[in-house]
């Protein structure tokens, strides 16, 4: 998630003019049969300080990386859900969650980004239930289903790659 000069995770090499080409060249020359991605996490690409349509980072970066000949083939989106089952967010209209659980912007935001012409895979799922019991089971299952539903409903979304499958194993302490 770093975008000329934002500074963001302290990668100096992220601000030099040109990056983003010599890294997917360099993909490109040593691993020459795999489709390339940009891939970002949730927040910077749907979050409310982030997604703006077609003002977003995210976008505007995509975009002018593909116009200066980067080999860009396709866009990730990150979509971690984890959050702590004891920090009520759904009664408070400013916890970023709310963002980017929100169906019409996520529709919106996967439609922006599909006008890149790219597949999109919405790539890192983690959609944890914080417990095994059945009723967290099928809250994680119903969420599970109705997010299926509408990302593969969005033109460019071509896959949905998992992160994990197993509660607490890539995220968590057991």
């Amino acid at each position: 998630n770093c975008y000329k000069g934002m500074g963001c995770r302290n990668l100096q090499i992220t601000d030099e003019p040109g990056h983003e080409k010599w890294a997917f060249d360099a993909c490109k020359r040593h691993f020459p049969n795999s489709r390339l991605f940009w891939n970002e996490g949730m927040f910077e690409v749907l979050g409310e300080a982030s997604y703006s349509g077609f003002r977003s980072y995210y976008y505007l970066a995509i975009k002018e990386a593909m116009q200066r000949g980067v080999p860009v083939e396709g866009i990730g989106i990150q979509y971690h859900a984890n959050v702590e089952k004891e920090y009520e967010w759904a009664g408070n209209p400013w916890h970023p969650v709310r963002h980017v659980t929100n169906p019409a912007r996520l529709i919106d935001a996967l439609e922006c980004y599909g006008t890149l012409g790219l597949p999109i895979h919405i790539s890192e799922i983690s959609l944890p239930s914080y417990g095994y019991d059945p009723h967290d089971e099928q809250l994680q299952a119903e969420l599970t289903r109705r997010l299926m539903r509408l990302w593969f409903s969005a033109k460019n979304v071509s896959a949905i790659v998992w992160w994990n499958l197993a509660d607490k194993t890539a995220m968590g302490e057991e």
